[in-house]
């Protein structure tokens, strides 16, 4: 069988990484996501089971998996803080 040269690089474009929650800054959750591209600003997510994708700009991401982007401690910010699991 021959595979085109799309379908040869389709592995090495989608990351594939599930993520069970990314925290929204205006509140939402995103759940059972996978990590398909990062981009300089955006991170793009899949549906795992809708495959639905969806692009949310970094700014706007609170926290997902393991890791909290900003940390707020008594009015101090600090960034790449490590969440525990929940």
């Amino acid at each position: 069988m021959c595979q085109t040269s799309k379908e040869l690089l389709r592995p090495w474009l989608e990351l594939g990484i599930p993520v069970p929650r990314v925290h929204l800054v205006n509140g939402d959750v995103l759940q059972n996501v996978v990590v398909v591209q990062l981009f300089d600003t955006v991170a793009v997510f899949k549906n795992a089971t809708n495959q639905l994708r969806v692009s949310v700009p970094y700014v706007n991401i609170v926290s997902w998996g393991l890791f909290n982007l900003i940390k707020k401690d008594n009015d101090h910010e600090s960034i790449g803080d490590f969440n525990k699991l929940q």
